[in-house]
């Protein structure tokens, strides 16, 4: 134990992002931090919270379910919270904000690690998450909201050669798609980055009740496809699709 450190708790570490997040959590020297896993006590057995465990990462488990002091007893001596849970479990903040607060945590980090949209917009996920930002400042509790941008790997494009396939992480029917004429500029990141950004963030004071944006990069669909043409030499298949229609799933 580092009596420096600064002590780090973190809710869903095993999911893909948070893992990013704990593995630079823990690669870092300057500052060094001591990471605790919190874990709903029927997923505390399993073998993914024991690998973080030979790794050096405490395994806690904390029922947001019940009694808020309870939760709170269990986050003692934190000083920072990061919640990072899938779209249909980012409710279960709500009481962990509030556990947060009785436990005197300096910060807070909200489930975001996604593009900014509008809050009013037509994404059910974002309209919960507003709700997840409206607690923070009900509570009074200093958080830093970090939106990052796409993951470039949600970009790679089919090309004709079959080169791209092994890379490629979206479905069929989300593949090569174009908002419009594909000359909008967007946020892109290696999702490899995310990581490495929270651990500057989460010490950095200038963020403190703060969103902040953290990407690599700013290219439009235009520019991304054609590097993947230089680099595949093959030619992609643009489907330019109208910002103002829904993209539906087949059946």
């Amino acid at each position: 134990m580092i009596s420096n450190a600064i002590k780090v708790a973190v809710y869903g570490a095993a999911g893909e992002s948070a893992g990013l997040i704990v593995d630079q959590l823990l690669a870092s020297t300057t500052p060094c931090f001591e990471v605790t896993a919190l874990v709903r006590p029927s997923s505390i057995s399993k073998p993914a919270y024991a690998k973080l465990a030979q790794r050096g990462v405490e395994i806690v488990a904390i029922n947001l379910e019940g009694p808020e002091f309870d939760a709170a007893r269990v986050l003692e001596g934190q000083d920072v919270v990061i919640a990072s849970v899938p779209p249909n479990a980012l409710d279960c903040q709500l009481p962990l904000i509030r556990a947060s607060k009785l436990a005197n945590i300096k910060r807070f980090i909200p489930t975001a690690f996604a593009m900014a949209l509008d809050p009013n917009g037509i994404s059910s996920v974002q309209i919960m998450k507003e709700k997840i930002y409206q607690e923070l400042e009900r509570c009074k509790i200093s958080y830093t909201i970090i939106d990052v941008g796409w993951w470039y790997n949600g970009f790679i494009p089919e090309v004709p050669s079959g080169r791209t396939d092994h890379a490629i992480a979206l479905p069929d029917f989300l593949r090569n798609l174009v908002p419009e004429d594909g000359n909008m500029k967007t946020y892109v990141i290696d999702n490899e980055d995310v990581g490495k950004f929270v651990a500057r963030i989460i010490v950095d004071s200038r963020t403190v009740n703060k969103r902040v944006m953290a990407a690599g990069a700013s290219m439009s669909f235009n520019e991304m496809f054609a590097i993947a043409e230089e680099l595949t030499e093959d030619t992609v298949t643009r489907k330019h699709v109208c910002c103002q229609l829904p993209i539906v799933a087949p059946a």
